[in-house]
């Protein structure tokens, strides 16, 4: 004869109402013996062993079932019951994951963090360093805006002996913390990533914005000549220099460092665009026309004619005497076929 569901549910539900939980639970058991479809009949186990303490059952039924939810696509239903295995095993890495995971597809993600964290910590105790990391990086990813985790996650791959990950880590929260205008507590971040890589180009330009930013861009400029010194090659180091003294106002510095740049790279000439306006603002206006006139040239051939024309008409504005930036204009609006500004270029 086979097997009566309707015959064992109504059995089960008798010794319920009668308080003979372990009873009900060897029919329930049938039950989902019997048909390995019904996982509420294996909820229903799972309940009734928790209600007899025994713990470790329970969870393994709950377990399965909210496997097979989430197997199904049951997110919802899936969600539910790691939750209730949360209060046997709030710190169980593995049930952190699911619930982090699902939450994240159901686009709560202050829950799916904080689930996140639940498995980084629990990962870390048991000293399984590696696995702690690739959590933090991904509760990292998912908020960028927490620079305290990215920090952390620079800390633990300091420790790991993993420089490049840290430094990166290290990078992503001083350009985060420059964002909020944290501009101290960005340089540290800065300063740490170099310390692991020197060379590094993202933290080497926040360093120098938030240098910038402090009034101390002569610091920045130090550590920038340090580098280049060590790296005489690096082109994007000698460019950062560049802006470095040109932030520091030190023009002198400034037109040396382009000076080096463009020998190497003629294609970086713009950059002295940054030092003749410096040389305007303090008042070294010979100094200015004295740069415009050996960048005129490349100027001209490089389609900048309007950022030459720009700063040969300020120039002439402070001295309109300057010979020299009046025949550079009246060549760049010649070469522009700019008529009606070259008519005027004359009369002057």
């Amino acid at each position: 004869m086979g097997f009566d569901k309707a015959k064992a549910i109504r059995a089960a539900e008798k010794y319920l109402a009668q308080g003979k939980i372990s009873s009900a639970l060897q029919e329930y058991q049938r039950i989902a013996e019997a048909d390995a479809g019904d996982f509420t009949a294996l909820n229903t186990v799972g309940d009734l062993y928790a209600r007899l303490n025994q713990k470790a059952e329970a969870v393994a039924c709950y377990r399965r079932v909210a496997e097979h939810y989430r197997e199904q696509g049951f997110t919802l239903k899936a969600i539910a019951m790691y939750k209730k295995l949360t209060r046997f095993g709030p710190e169980d890495h593995q049930t952190a994951l699911a619930l982090a995971q699902l939450y994240e597809q159901q686009g709560l993600m202050v829950e799916a963090r904080a689930q996140y964290m639940v498995a980084a910590d629990a990962f870390a105790r048991a000293g399984n360093t590696r696995e702690a990391l690739g959590v933090l990086r991904r509760i990292a990813d998912l908020d960028p805006t927490n620079t305290h985790v990215r920090l952390r996650l620079a800390e633990s791959y300091t420790r790991e002996n993993m420089p490049d990950m840290a430094a990166e880590a290290y990078t992503l929260a001083g350009e985060r913390l420059a964002s909020r205008g944290e501009f101290e507590q960005s340089l540290d971040a800065f300063t740490k990533a170099l310390a692991l890589r020197p060379a590094s180009h993202p933290a080497l330009a926040g360093l120098l914005a938030a240098h910038t930013a402090l009034g101390t861009a002569d610091e920045a400029a130090d550590i920038l000549e340090d580098v280049a010194g060590e790296r005489p090659d690096d082109l994007e180091v000698r460019a950062m220099l560049v802006r470095a003294y040109v932030e520091a106002e030190d023009a002198w510095r400034a037109e040396l460092a382009a000076k080096e740049l463009v020998a190497r790279d003629p294609s970086s000439f713009t950059l002295y665009f940054d030092v003749i306006r410096l040389h305007l603002r303090q008042g070294n206006v010979a100094d200015a026309a004295r740069l415009l006139g050996g960048v005129a040239d490349p100027a001209l051939s490089g389609r900048q004619e309007a950022a030459l024309t720009e700063l040969l008409q300020e120039v002439l504005a402070r001295d309109p005497e300057q010979m020299e930036a009046h025949r550079l204009l009246v060549r760049a609006y010649s070469a522009m076929r700019d008529d009606a500004h070259l008519r005027s270029a004359l009369e002057r």
